[in-house]
């Protein structure tokens, strides 16, 4: 006999001697008496602690194999983990997306010279024109996650008022018309991009809202409350509700909103404004409040109304005036990033004023013909002809930046800090 039946038959022998014949009589009462008080385990744990039963014979086995099999599935482990190291390492190497509303780094800063863009570092400097296949390009706006900007072009030449929206990345790649077969007139002061960067909210052709979806790349009207008549300059809340302009039938303009879903439309309790109140108002980072201008009722007469910075919280309905006994008119009112501070425009100079009504002052002794605080909540960039000045908020010397061209606008990318 060889030597491994040989092995087998001591073993056997020795277990007939060592093991008896039969279980101890008070074998069963204690298994019943001590699984009672154990609790059963839970399922994952026997996952981790049993190894899982075979139920198929092994690769080696079934196809007479030696030990390639096992060579291959290790090569295969080892590619993947390779993919997903690049992988990993990709997503490492990506700069992080900014949060969609709040503080952010400063980016990227765009204006619009002679019809097209022009993009600069925010310091002024490397300013170069973005290389894009539209004309008569206008009203440059920033996703809010920084990746990517839409504009208003000018498609058919010698019809400026008719605008068509396009979408590109910062770098000019990946441009398309959202919808080619819409276009819009008069469009009012901004394109709005939604806190997803999905959305674009903007108004036109005669005062109308409309929402594009990016993806779909197709435009609808929205506004289904027909006693309002008018509607102007939407932002986007971080909840995706909208602030606007409107005006309803009997000529009254007012602060609307409308829930995030479209479907309801609400008017706030404001105070009242005529002619330029209430244009793009502009939300807290934080959702809560509005800022707008309402005509001013101490500095300038009736019959000749001024303007005034206010501000209203949304969930109370408590509205403050923030520029009272500010002669110059006070418009366009824009939250810093930090919701510590509100600029506005007034006919010769940009200014700030504190979310608490303090720290009144003017930027500078130029007017500016747009603005926009800068992502990190420090400067001002107000364009001006043929250049960009940057106004720090907490004072001091501004920076100017000269373009070779007339300016149009200005906007701010925001990257992650």
């Amino acid at each position: 006999m060889n030597a491994p039946y040989d092995v087998e038959r001591d073993l056997d022998r020795w277990m007939a001697a060592m093991v008896p014949s039969r279980a101890p009589d008070n074998l069963a009462p204690s298994i019943v008496a001590r699984t009672r008080s154990m609790r059963p385990r839970a399922r994952w744990v026997a996952r981790l602690l049993e190894p899982p039963m075979q139920t198929q014979l092994p690769l080696r086995s079934t196809l007479g194999f030696g030990r390639a099999p096992r060579l291959i599935l290790v090569a295969l482990l080892i590619l993947m983990l390779a993919i997903g190291g690049a992988l990993v390492g990709s997503q490492l190497l990506r700069p992080p997306l900014p949060s969609p509303f709040g503080l952010a780094g400063n980016g990227l800063l765009a204006s619009e010279v002679d019809g097209a863009i022009v993009l600069m570092e925010p310091d002024g400097s490397n300013v170069r024109p973005l290389a894009l296949p539209f004309q008569g390009v206008s009203g440059t706006s920033f996703s809010r996650g920084g990746t990517r900007l839409a504009a208003w072009a000018t498609p058919v030449p010698g019809r400026e008022s008719e605008k068509s929206l396009f979408v590109a990345n910062v770098d000019g790649s990946g441009s398309f018309e959202l919808d080619p077969t819409t276009l819009v007139t008069a469009p009012g002061f901004r394109i709005a991009w939604s806190p997803d960067d999905q959305r674009l909210a903007f108004s036109g052709s005669g005062d109308r809202l409309f929402v594009a979806d990016v993806a779909a790349r197709t435009i609808r009207e929205l506004g289904l409350d027909g006693s309002i008549t008018f509607r102007k300059d939407p932002a986007w809340a971080p909840d995706g509700r909208l602030a606007y302009r409107c005006t309803t039938a009997d000529g009254a303009l007012h602060l609307c909103v409308m829930s995030a879903d479209f479907q309801d439309e609400q008017i706030l309790k404001t105070s009242p404004g005529t002619d330029w109140a209430f244009h793009a108002p502009s939300w807290s980072h934080d959702g809560s409040s509005i800022t707008y201008q309402v005509d001013d009722a101490v500095d300038w007469p009736a019959s000749n109304p001024g303007y005034d910075v206010a501000t209203i919280d949304v969930a109370s309905g408590a509205e403050r005036i923030l520029t009272l006994g500010f002669v110059p008119h006070s418009i366009l009112p824009v939250w810093s990033a930090d919701d510590r501070h509100i600029v506005f425009l007034t006919s010769d100079a940009a200014a700030v004023v504190r979310s608490d009504g303090t720290g009144l002052r003017k930027l500078g002794d130029r007017a500016c013909e747009w603005f926009e605080p800068s992502p990190d909540g420090a400067v001002v960039a107000c364009q001006m002809l043929g250049q960009v000045v940057l106004y720090p908020i907490a004072g001091g010397t501004p920076t100017i930046i000269a373009l070779d061209g007339n300016a149009d606008s200005v906007a701010w990318q925001r990257v992650a800090n």
